[in-house]
Formats: structure tokens, sequence, C-alpha cells
């Protein structure tokens, strides 16, 4: 997979960045796509603003020799961020257990607590639906 950079949209939005790298005006683009060019301005607007809707964007992607991609493009592996997690939830789990054992005086070793985390993310990760509770 390519680095996430190359996803992120730019600061003008899609439409505009397409249209201006075809060196295309606003007044060409909206002729294109059948509409004024202050509604594809208020498009570009909105896209800026993440409100344009999907539809809208599919609709005017042709016009700009496009095709739009929806897609939610992880920032780490996936692997990855389930590994952070489990072990997120082991710790928190853990550190419960062991405030309640020192208060008991049954206080368990670093090196102890350490291992016992990692079996039990290791063991949350076996059990997917109980990472994210």
């Amino acid at each position: 997979m390519k680095p996430l950079e190359i996803y992120i949209r730019p600061h003008k939005g899609w439409i505009t960045a397409v249209r201006e790298a075809l060196g295309m005006t606003v007044t060409q683009l909206a002729s294109r796509v059948n509409i004024t060019p202050q509604t594809l301005s208020r498009l570009e607007k909105s896209e800026v603003r993440k409100t344009i809707r999907l539809e809208t964007l599919a609709k005017n992607a042709p016009a700009l020799g496009c095709v739009l991609i929806y897609a939610l493009v992880p920032e780490k592996s996936l692997e990855t961020y389930m590994n952070e997690q489990a072990r997120r939830r082991a710790v928190r789990h853990f550190s419960h257990v062991a405030h309640t054992m020192l208060l008991e005086d049954q206080a368990v070793s670093s090196t102890n607590k350490d291992e016992q985390i990692e079996q039990f993310a290791a063991e949350l990760k076996r059990r997917p639906k109980d990472l994210w509770s």
C-alpha cells in the first residue's frame, strides 16, 4: 500500500486541485457538468468544508477525467492497530487487578505482570470482538 500522504485531500479539495491541474476554469467545468459557475463554486467550497455528498463528487468526476473512489485507508496496519488495542485493554485490566492485589498485600512482580499482560493481550486478539468493548 502507498504512503498515506498521497491519499490526503488537497487543502483546496480534489475538484479544484484537478480542475486547476488540467488548466480548466470554473466556467469551463461548470459547462461540462451542466451547472452554473456559481453552483460549481459552491460545490468546491462544500468539498473544502467536508460537506459535499459522495453522489455529487461521483457526478463531477468524469468531467475531470476521474472516477470517485471512496476508501478508508488505515494509518498503520490493522494488525498493529489490533495489537496496540489488545495491549491497552490488557494493561487497563491488569492495572485494576494489580491495585486490588496491592491493597490485599499480594502485589505481583513487574516481570510477572508484564508476562500476564502479554498473555492476556494475546488471548484478546484471539477474540477480536472483546478488543473494542
